[in-house]
């Protein structure tokens, strides 16, 4: 993969973004013409009742509004309106897979993690995913939905860029796959930036843990445990 510096991820997305250093960074571009950096608003406004104000985490609580609602599917979504937006939209996908249930606050975290986002003007929305556990395509269905939901119910933007982070990269992968374009024909997503080693495909992703399971019974031999069953 070509090594990625720090004016290419800052010109992805418009802004003064700090430069990371992941064990491997993906940057997808799919729109031709530059994100307006003066646009203010969005094109249309949402087509039902914004949905409930939640509190923000304190890294952007002075500068933007959050919403938070349950989606039929089961899956929290967690969105931040900052009051000066410039147009534009991130679509987070956390890392993982959860080994607990999804709640209204799963979100939370990633959101004052990466809110440098919010704090270069960016909207940010966040899908818990429905339920805990491996589930590539669920995931990538319920990302989605974070973004037709901001959409319909906050503001239409200019354009949209998909951020995964860790097992949210593979996620990414599928989704860009699989949600690339609307009914209409027109893109859903204007690029894609993660930040993930699992862009190397799931296979090779997870071998690790196999790799560390076997290196820990070959020492401590005391696997599987009394109460669980044998094997």
């Amino acid at each position: 993969m070509p090594h990625i510096g720090r004016h290419h991820v800052q010109r992805s997305l418009r802004s003064g973004v700090p430069y990371w250093r992941p064990a491997s960074v993906c940057l997808i571009a799919f729109a031709m013409s530059p994100v307006a950096a003066d646009a203010q608003g969005s094109a249309a406004a949402p087509k039902a009742a914004l949905p409930a104000v939640t509190a923000c985490p304190p890294a952007v609580a002075e500068i933007a509004t959050c919403y938070s609602e349950r989606l039929g599917s089961g899956a929290y979504v967690l969105a931040a309106m900052p009051k000066d937006w410039n147009g534009n939209l991130i679509v987070f996908g956390h890392g993982g897979p959860a080994v607990v249930p999804p709640t209204a606050t799963t979100s939370q975290n990633d959101l004052g993690k990466y809110s440098f986002a919010v704090k270069s003007g960016y909207a940010w929305i966040a899908s818990s995913y429905r339920r805990e556990g491996y589930g590539v395509q669920m995931a990538a269905e319920d990302s989605d939905q974070a973004r037709k939901f901001f959409i319909e119910r906050i503001a239409k933007p200019r354009r949209t860029i998909y951020h995964g982070a860790s097992y949210g990269g593979l996620v990414g992968a599928k989704l860009i796959e699989a949600h690339a374009k609307n009914a209409d024909g027109s893109p859903s997503y204007d690029g894609a930036f993660f930040n993930s080693g699992f862009v190397v495909g799931a296979p090779v992703g997870h071998q690790f843990r196999a790799d560390l399971r076997a290196v820990y019974q070959y020492y401590c031999k005391n696997l599987p445990g009394p109460d669980e069953p044998q094997y």
